[in-house]
Formats: structure tokens, C-alpha cells, sequence
């Protein structure tokens, strides 16, 4: 149970560890000649890899889906990395909340 601060940092410490090594392994996977790599800029959350890449609305989606799960503001415009084989690619887009794309879920 988190009960108090201490807990609180343990498991927030934890978190992150697990996060960072789950980032860690994603990257393992990314071949930069066929794939991209999706990255919420300025917020925490998660690494998004597209195999062999997408078209520019799946990307954009791909990015919506992950900045809903990152830590960034509800309903807030936010800045998005992608490295593509082409080249990066910066642009902006407005998170989709988890609940709203769980019938995409396996």
C-alpha cells in the first residue's frame, strides 16, 4: 500500500526504472533504415515504434494514442518527435484518452 511519502518515491522510482528499461528494450527492436520511432517532447511517456513506418495519419494517430498515455496535460496540444528513414519530423497533436481507443487493444 502507498500510504506515505517514502512509499510513494519508492514506487515512483520503481516506475520509472521499469519504464526506462521497457524504453531501453523498444529501441533494441528499431532498425532506423524501415522504422519510427515516436516520442512525446517536454512529458514523460511512453516510446511508440512503428515497424517498417506509416503513412502520416497513422503516425499522427500512433502519436495522438501515445500522448494520451503520457503525462501530459489532458486535452492540451503537444510537441511530437519522430524519426523516420526520411528524416525527423516534428509536429503537434492533442491526446486520445486510453479509454477511447481500447477496442484497438488486443
Amino acid at each position: 500500500m502507498i500510504n506515505s511519502k517514502k512509499n510513494i518515491d519508492q514506487y515512483m522510482r520503481k516506475y520509472a526504472a521499469v519504464n526506462m528499461d521497457v524504453s531501453v528494450k523498444i529501441k533494441e527492436y528499431y532498425n532506423p533504415s524501415v522504422d519510427t520511432l515516436i516520442k512525446i517532447k517536454n512529458f514523460p511517456g511512453p516510446t511508440v515504434l512503428m515497424p517498417h513506418g506509416g503513412g502520416k495519419e497513422i503516425m499522427i494517430l500512433a502519436a495522438s494514442i501515445c500522448a494520451g498515455y503520457s503525462k501530459a496535460p489532458d486535452a492540451t496540444s503537444v510537441q511530437v518527435g519522430a524519426v523516420t528513414p526520411k528524416g525527423n519530423e516534428i509536429f503537434k497533436v492533442i491526446g486520445i484518452p486510453p479509454a477511447d481507443i481500447r477496442h484497438f487493444l488486443i
